[in-house]
């Protein structure tokens, strides 16, 4: 998964630039791109968005999505939280953390307010 989001494989995804362990047995700590517009779910609640901004989103975020299921992964934890707006106007996909490189996966994982329905009844 950290291969295809290191590879940078879409400018819908936030890219992972490296990695660093301060010693021997530590957590690591990945070092992406700084994204400062903040997520639609923090944005929404300042502002409105006009539908033009909204299918842009959405747009950017579909295209993540093909990305990461053209390389066999499920992002598995997309929400409102996870959708990162740069200073552009544009919109990534961002936190791996339950994202598989198996699509037959049936670990039911994510945010349950934002899983489908499917995953939920696990099929």
């Amino acid at each position: 998964v950290l291969a295809t989001v290191a590879a940078d494989a879409s400018p819908h995804i936030v890219a992972m630039r490296g990695f660093l362990v301060a010693r021997e047995g530590a957590a690591a700590a990945l070092v992406m791109d700084l994204l400062q517009g903040g997520s639609i779910e923090q944005a929404a609640k300042k502002r409105t968005f006009d539908d033009r901004h909204v299918a842009y989103a959405a747009h950017c975020l579909l295209l993540a999505l093909q990305t990461l299921h053209g390389h066999g992964i499920m992002h598995r934890d997309l929400k409102s939280a996870n959708c990162m707006l740069d200073v552009d106007g544009g919109v990534r996909l961002i936190d791996m953390g339950l994202a598989v490189a198996a699509p037959t996966s049936t670990t039911v994982c994510g945010s349950p307010f934002w899983m489908a329905p499917e995953m939920i009844r696990r099929q």
